[in-house]
């Protein structure tokens, strides 16, 4: 009785583990032939150039490496990519490509814009700060923002109140700044990008919301920012 009562107990135990290994070894076989199939395709073209592709992580080892310079790290990629463009893939999350070429750009943004809509998933994720207007919608709707943005953005009275904005920017801040900097005894430093994405900022929000910022206002002591 012993005997036997020990060998149904092995027969259920290797019922109950086959029955827990087969789905395991389903689901690793799809997802093993679904990395080298990827991995294959990704290989004929020229979007992962410099780019590891692991079997089932694809590039995430890579993006946790250089999560903190992200943008420097995918610039230099795009770069040094002959067509200047990168795929990327991580399994379970998404496939994209990144485009740093002039032909591309102009393609989806002019010669084929209505092809590449941003999607509900995008535009579910932006209306709380964009709305549905143009620069968070798709299709008719676009089209029906672009033309009243199109027809107010043309209007003379709007190049009037840029024009001034930003000569307004320029005289009162960005050349007494340079000059100031150019002093010789103040031997103040500069960062180009710093100011300039100031400059930018301020105009920019000037002209969208009637509001200035002042993120560029010189501060009292001279040479700081406010």
């Amino acid at each position: 009785m012993a005997t036997v009562s020990s060998s149904s107990t092995e027969q259920q135990a290797s019922a109950l583990t086959l029955l827990v290994l087969l789905p395991v070894l389903y689901i690793s076989y799809h997802l093993i032939k679904r990395a080298l199939t990827t991995t294959k395709k990704t290989k004929k073209k020229p979007t992962t150039h410099g780019l590891k592709s692991h079997l089932l992580l694809g590039h995430l080892p890579a993006f946790l490496k250089n999560h903190h310079g992200f943008l420097d790290w995918s610039t230099e990629l795009i770069v040094a990519s002959p067509d200047h463009r990168m795929g990327f893939w991580i399994p379970g999350m998404w496939t994209c490509i990144v485009t740093g070429n002039p032909a591309d750009v102009e393609h989806v943004l002019r010669t084929n814009f209505a092809n590449y809509p941003k999607g509900e998933h995008a535009t579910a994720m932006l209306q709380d700060f964009l709305g549905r207007g143009l620069f968070n919608s798709d299709g008719e709707q676009w089209l029906w923002q672009r033309k009243n943005a199109s027809h107010e953005f043309s209007s003379r009275s709007l190049w009037r109140f840029v024009i001034d904005v930003v000569s307004d920017e320029v005289a009162g801040r960005l050349l007494p700044l340079l000059r100031r900097a150019a002093d010789g005894d103040s031997r103040v430093v500069l960062d180009l990008q710093d100011v300039l994405e100031r400059f930018a900022f301020d105009t920019i929000y000037m002209v969208a919301f009637g509001h200035d910022p002042c993120c560029f206002c010189l501060a009292a002591d001279g040479g700081g920012w406010v």
